[in-house]
């Protein structure tokens, strides 16, 4: 076990181990290190799954010289569960005897370290587990003491792994809302088909590929005979039934990235790059004649 002049070289030795790292490969590199400085037979650290935590997430663990894969575990019976209190733990002795969870283990000795964020939230923690007793209790204290500096190098990485994943989870939730609002602003409310925004910006592109020498396209422009008596016979509502109908009719049979059909005040127009298609009368209003 670890005596007391020896914190300075053993806080010197985890900064020196663990400083060209971050992330994963820093958790996996701190719990071997201070696995092998305090030679303890398992060391591992948490991110709380719940609040009021009663599961934690595993982020890196050691054990009997091995890195084991991340996994959970509920913190009933064991000993984590008394750091989760918010103050650390030390067990000289017994833990395989004293806590139903760790029954048929060999551990005897545990330290563990709550671990806060900045806004004094806690958010995980980190366990320090021997198959020795801790002899006394002057060196129950050095170790207490020395593991809660350690915790600060699993503090600030844990905390800067949330922020940056709070941070993707933002963006990505950015990224999900822009694309719903771009759409939105290109579907019309009734049928969802695209409306003339984007018919005017799709035809912009389709003549810039033909002057440009690419392949032609063929704009159709259709409408439904008699529709204006469906709404003075049936109401409007059997009326935006008519277009909801001709819109699906028109989606089903069209390809998507080859095809598009939009609504256009007056028609529907019909899209399609590089062929023409026999199309049907639409239910909108009647074109006039040139």
């Amino acid at each position: 076990m670890i005596e007391e002049g020896d914190a300075y070289t053993i806080l010197k030795r985890l900064v020196e181990i663990t400083a060209p790292y971050l992330g994963d490969d820093f958790f996996t590199r701190m719990v071997e290190a201070v696995g092998k400085l305090f030679d303890a037979d398992m060391v591992f650290v948490t991110r709380a799954l719940d609040n009021p935590p009663t599961r934690v997430r595993v982020l890196a663990a050691w054990q009997e010289g091995r890195h084991l894969d991340s996994f959970d575990f509920d913190l009933v019976g064991t000993p984590c569960e008394m750091v989760f209190a918010g103050a650390p733990v030390v067990v000289a002795g017994d833990v395989c005897c004293t806590f139903p969870a760790e029954k048929g283990t060999t551990f005897e000795s545990y330290i563990g370290i709550p671990l806060w964020s900045r806004c004094g939230e806690m958010i995980g923690h980190y366990a320090i587990i021997s198959s020795r007793p801790i002899s006394t209790p002057a060196q129950a204290k050095v170790l207490q003491e020395i593991a809660q500096i350690c915790a600060h190098r699993f503090e600030a990485e844990t905390w800067r792994l949330l922020i940056e994943g709070e941070k993707e989870a933002a963006y990505r939730q950015l990224q999900e809302l822009n694309a719903r609002l771009e759409q939105e602003a290109i579907t019309d409310f009734l049928t969802k088909l695209y409306n003339r925004r984007h018919f005017s910006r799709r035809c912009d592109e389709a003549f810039g590929r033909m002057q440009r020498g690419g392949a032609r396209f063929a704009l159709i422009l259709f409408d439904v005979d008699r529709f204006k008596a469906v709404n003075d016979t049936h109401g409007h509502d059997a009326g935006d039934e008519v277009l909801v109908g001709v819109a699906e009719t028109f989606r089903h049979n069209t390809r998507e990235n080859l095809e598009i059909i939009v609504r256009f005040p007056r028609y529907f127009v019909f899209q399609r790059v590089g062929f023409m298609l026999p199309v049907f009368p639409d239910p909108g209003c009647r074109a006039t004649s040139p």
